[in-house]
């Protein structure tokens, strides 16, 4: 027993004491930071610790040349839901940093959120039940007799959809990262102005869904319209989540535009006036953007953090939870202050890994892309990226690599797994961006068929009848490159789709998750 107690212990006191050992020993032999665009992407500024304030250096960036009264967000961060003695500190930490930064002035009186949480509380009925209320305004239109909870909810956020409403008339869109603890991580910063948003948004849909009741198209039609316009703006934020909340606001007009396809009828001059407006505004394109940026700098951040020796927040991505997620994060930051860890070579393979991903998201060919996006995913990936974190920590903690390890082989793995954990899916994002940008095609195709229906008392025999009046060219759909599917049926609706994702027709099934993206067109009552 004395003998396995005299093996154990020299090892207990090494991991116990790991910390203060690898602060005292590598503080003279760790390879330096070297601050350049070819390591560290921004070179400015610089935190007290050596490292780029990433968070400051992003805020410079977007919110460059964006003045306070052009700037939409700054109203629309006026819509945050009143504080409440319930209220966590971080997020009134998070509004009073964000209005400051936004130069709003404290007690400036503002229309306030109210959410379907705060609203079903107040009204004494279920979440859930109040949930499956809105739903069915979102879904379909719908009367206040028959959902007298969400009209008087809608009537109550009457201000807000205002406030929105004046949003979408200024040219620009920047949200500042607020950190609401000090020296936050980039990974660490909260975003709840996105859940912010997309209530409103959802509120517009309902009131669209409401005119659509009262067969008011024009309110149904402008609501639609807001939705593209506020989706446009708000994939503006700074980081792939917002870009990806911009895109789900744009598609929330889908059931506004099937209920008006549904009708069958559509005047003619409002179908332009809807056609001229999808043209001007467009559909998002800014998932290149958001990962060449804030994602190469979340990675690049987390990294050099790691490096310094500060908070990371990277147990956030690492799948175990708990204590688990915790403590294999602070082996992989151990490792990266090994000696044997070069931080600049980790950081030009970063930089060098987005440089290519950026140019992957631009080819066009969707299979090309595809493919190219699979092999480089083989590529940088390691296998058994999390287990290898342990084998990384016990060569950092030994003090000696083993035989056939160099300090670029040490690097590389630990920059694969920093890779797997923080790199996000380009592809899955390309993907969701690429559907909606087919679903407001479709959308806006279907438009054009009732318009042309107006004006000439029947459908065309092809889309190529829609050009130039209605659309710029004939309707190319995104997933195979030939024109949308169009065909009449016999009892006199149409469909017009997109084969989707598995390039297959499924005979106009509107699947959005893989096949068709369809809408059909109704027949006019007599």
């Amino acid at each position: 027993m004395q003998q396995l107690l005299n093996r154990i212990i020299p090892v207990l006191l090494i991991v116990c004491c790991l910390p203060a050992i690898a602060q005292a020993e590598e503080a003279d032999v760790r390879i330096k930071l070297k601050i350049g665009k070819d390591t560290t992407f921004f070179t400015k500024p610089v935190t007290d610790d050596g490292i780029i304030d990433y968070v400051a250096a992003l805020n410079q960036h977007y919110g460059e040349g964006v003045k306070s009264e052009d700037n939409a967000f700054a109203l629309l961060a006026l819509l945050h839901p009143e504080q409440t003695p319930e209220t966590p500190e971080d997020q009134v930490i998070y509004r009073d940093r964000l209005f400051k930064a936004l130069a709003i002035e404290p007690g400036k009186p503002m229309p306030s959120l109210l959410t379907k949480w705060a609203y079903a509380a107040d009204a004494g009925i279920s979440e859930q039940d109040f949930e499956t209320m809105i739903d069915t305004a979102l879904a379909r239109p719908w009367r206040a007799e028959v959902l007298p909870h969400v009209d008087t909810w809608l009537k109550s956020n009457r201000a807000v959809l205002d406030q929105v409403g004046v949003a979408l008339d200024r040219p620009h869109y920047f949200a500042p990262l607020i950190r609401t603890a000090e020296d936050e991580s980039l990974v660490g910063i909260l975003l709840p102005q996105l859940g912010h948003l997309r209530e409103a948004s959802r509120l517009m849909v309902v009131r669209g869904m409401f005119g659509l009741s009262k067969n008011d198209v024009t309110v149904a039609l402008e609501e639609a319209t807001r939705l593209q316009k506020f989706g446009k703006l708000v994939s503006n934020e700074p980081t792939l989540i917002g870009v990806l909340v911009g895109i789900s606001i744009q598609n929330m007009h889908r059931d506004l535009i099937q209920g008006i396809a549904d009708r069958g009828e559509l005047p003619h001059e409002q179908a332009i006036h809807y056609l001229d407006a999808y043209e001007r505004i467009g559909t998002v394109d800014a998932i290149n953007r958001a990962m060449n940026l804030t994602e190469r700098s979340m990675t690049l951040d987390t990294i050099q953090r790691a490096w310094a020796g500060s908070g990371t927040n990277l147990h956030f991505f690492i799948g175990q939870g708990g204590h688990g997620a915790r403590r294999a994060a602070r082996r992989l930051e151990l490792a990266v202050q090994s000696s044997f860890f070069d931080i600049n070579h980790s950081l030009r393979s970063i930089n060098q890994r987005y440089d290519e991903l950026a140019a992957i998201i631009e080819i066009a060919d969707p299979v090309d892309r595809a493919n190219a996006h699979e092999a480089f995913h083989q590529r940088v990936s390691i296998p058994d990226g999390l287990e290898r974190i342990s084998t990384l920590f016990r060569i950092s903690a030994s003090g000696e690599l083993p035989d056939g390890w160099t300090t670029q082989r040490f690097t590389d793995e630990v920059t694969g797994v920093f890779t797997l954990l923080l790199m996000a899916n380009a592809e899955s994002a390309l993907r969701s961006q690429r559907r909606s940008q087919t679903r407001q095609l479709v959308q806006a195709t279907a438009i054009a068929l009732l318009g042309y229906r107006d004006r000439h008392g029947e459908l065309p025999k092809s889309l190529d009848a829609l050009v130039p009046t209605y659309l710029k060219q004939v309707p190319i759909d995104f997933a195979t490159g030939d024109p949308l599917v169009y065909r009449v049926e016999a009892d006199g609706t149409a469909l017009v789709y997109s084969l989707g994702d598995n390039l297959k027709d499924d005979g106009g099934v509107d699947d959005y998750a893989d096949g068709d993206i369809a809408i059909r067109i109704g027949v006019p009552k007599p």
